[in-house]
């Protein structure tokens, strides 16, 4: 008995044994952590990268297999608390709307309408979906914010005389009304009908985007109600565009700017797709906790505590490769985190742009 015993004894872990083996599990834990974090990372953000280019090369597909003045696009949306999305859609015709910025249906300033092409969501392609915290922003240059209701400038901060990084404003709206559209704002790539061309001239257009809308404005007259019903959007666009019995202010509560189910975007040729997260803690604010995003959760666009306009040159400096803020390009401690891309006018092609190098 007290043979086995003392068998028994020798066989187990002492005090020390134990507290070198926790301690060796700690630093293994403590070294793979943030090596898996960063495997993830790269992973994800590869895969953000082939997400876009992926949607925007179908976009172009897509282009080519219309006819003659019917123009394809990849446009971006974003849904606080959830992912970016960048959808394919396709022409279904155009239409005079009312615009809040003075303008005219020929560009000059006054209180007539605008002529606005309009976008349904083409069946043809699949919607991409970046991972979450994985975003895009479009390069806007100087003079196009404001513009025939395109972004608000003022409440944003934006910079009057340079270029501005902008968000996919798509998720902001007031669900318990049909007709608080005007603050959905995005950017899209859009392509010729037939050619496949790159088209960056154009005011902004109109883009059929369903949202939810509460139980107390449920959509339950026509045509507000057939939307819900649609099988195809670009059939019931077409029809309310065609609809010899719509008024013209009906027509423009249903697919005008006005309209919650738009969305007004603009043609880009250059973005960039980077982290949100990254972004946020480089210029000392914290991401909203309901939108995961620099913007408050609430039926308006506003951006939260911090984002000042010196928050939004960081912003733009930043997209550009400036991440550390030092105000010049190129700095042996600049590590651009932004990947930025820009689309060939003839070919369509999505190309990588190198970083900014040098002072400015």
């Amino acid at each position: 008995m007290k043979q086995r015993a003392f068998h028994a004894y020798c066989r187990a872990f002492t005090l020390i044994e134990l507290l070198v083996v926790m301690a060796l599990l700690v630093l293994l834990i403590a070294i793979g952590v943030p090596a898996f974090g960063s495997i993830l990372n790269n992973n994800n953000r590869t895969r953000a990268q082939n997400d876009v280019r992926f949607a925007i090369n179908a976009a172009r597909d897509i282009a080519l297999q219309q006819p003659a003045g019917q123009d394809a696009a990849a446009m971006f949306t974003f849904e606080p608390g959830g992912a970016t999305r960048i959808v394919a859609y396709t022409q279904a015709g155009s239409t005079y709307d009312i615009p809040g910025s003075g303008f005219s249906h020929n560009g000059a300033p006054g209180g007539g309408l605008v002529r606005r092409d309009v976008f349904a969501p083409s069946p043809l392609a699949e919607p991409a979906t970046l991972p979450l915290g994985w975003n895009v922003r479009a390069l806007v240059t100087p003079g196009r914010l404001g513009r025939l209701d395109w972004y608000d400038r003022a409440n944003r901060n934006y910079e009057t005389n340079a270029a501005n990084w902008v968000f996919p404003e798509t998720g902001w709206y007031n669900s318990t009304q049909l007709t608080d559209g005007d603050d959905r704002q995005s950017f899209m790539v859009r392509f010729a009908g037939g050619t496949g061309q790159l088209r960056t001239s154009g005011g902004p257009a109109l883009m059929v985007d369903p949202r939810p809308v509460s139980s107390a404005r449920r959509r339950v007259t026509a045509p507000w109600q057939n939307i819900d019903q649609a099988e195809d959007l670009g059939v019931w666009t077409r029809s309310i565009l065609s609809d010899p019995g719509l008024s013209d202010g009906l027509r423009r509560n249903l697919i005008g700017n006005v309209s919650g189910d738009t969305i007004l975007a603009a043609p880009i040729t250059d973005f960039g797709v980077y982290q949100e997260e990254r972004l946020a803690g480089k210029l000392g604010v914290r991401l909203d906790r309901d939108t995961r995003s620099l913007y408050r959760q609430g039926n308006d666009p506003q951006l939260v505590d911090g984002m000042n306009a010196a928050n939004i040159t960081k912003l733009n400096r930043w997209m550009f490769g400036d991440t550390n803020l030092s105000e010049s390009f190129g700095d042996e401690d600049d590590r651009p985190e932004a990947s930025l891309y820009t689309i060939t006018r003839s070919g369509g092609d999505v190309v990588e742009i190198p970083p900014i190098e040098g002072s400015d």
